[in-house]
Order: structure tokens, then sequence, then C-alpha cells
């Protein structure tokens, strides 16, 4: 899984190289935020 960008309430994560929609969770944010 590669997290490609983060909109204000959006995940837009890759998935096999097929973008896929997430809602965005405190986890996922924080993962995030520190990988980058």
């Amino acid at each position: 899984m590669r997290y490609i960008n983060i909109s204000s309430f959006i995940d837009k994560v890759a998935v096999n190289d097929s973008p896929q929609y997430k809602v965005k969770n405190s986890k996922i944010s924080v993962f995030y935020i520190t990988a980058n």
C-alpha cells in the first residue's frame, strides 16, 4: 500500500496502481504524516 496524498477529509490510496478513496481516520493521518 502506498499513500499518495491526503485531502482534507479523504485519503487517496494506491492499491496495485489503482487509486482508491477511503475516509480518513486519525490512525491513517498519523501514519501518513509520520511517513513523510
